[in-house]
């Protein structure tokens, strides 16, 4: 996977790379391709026709201190919360990337190193 996916997606980053200020969406498409895989790799299993359930729980594995970080800040029903984080990242990235060619409409994509945002409507927290 570190081949196939991530050292490319490292290199669409690179200030060197000329087209990098264009390259955020192919950076997030090849990222996006390894929750699924990391977790049929880690399982031994395939992931056909189980592909959302796969992706949620490679997700999960890779943030594995999600549901903590959403602990500190003040979500009581942590791992819910977390679930429904990579719920929304399959449909709204994955998915709209790969069926649809691009995001869907709950994804905000910013410049910058910071973590990503959640909305804390009433059924997160």
């Amino acid at each position: 996977m570190n081949g196939w996916l991530l050292l490319h997606a490292h290199a669409l980053f690179d200030e060197a790379y000329r087209f990098r200020k264009d390259a955020g969406f192919a950076i997030l498409m090849l990222t996006t391709a390894y929750f699924e895989p990391i977790e049929s790799y880690y399982t031994g299993q395939s992931s056909n026709r189980r592909s959302k359930e796969f992706f949620r729980r490679g997700f999960l594995r890779v943030f594995s201190g999600l549901p903590e970080t959403l602990r500190q800040h003040g979500y009581a029903d942590a791992d819910r919360v977390a679930g429904n984080i990579a719920d929304e990242v399959y449909v709204h990235l994955r998915c709209g990337f790969f069926h649809e060619g691009g995001t869907k409409y709950k994804l905000l994509i910013r410049e910058g190193h910071g973590s990503f945002g959640l909305h804390a409507g009433q059924d997160n927290r």
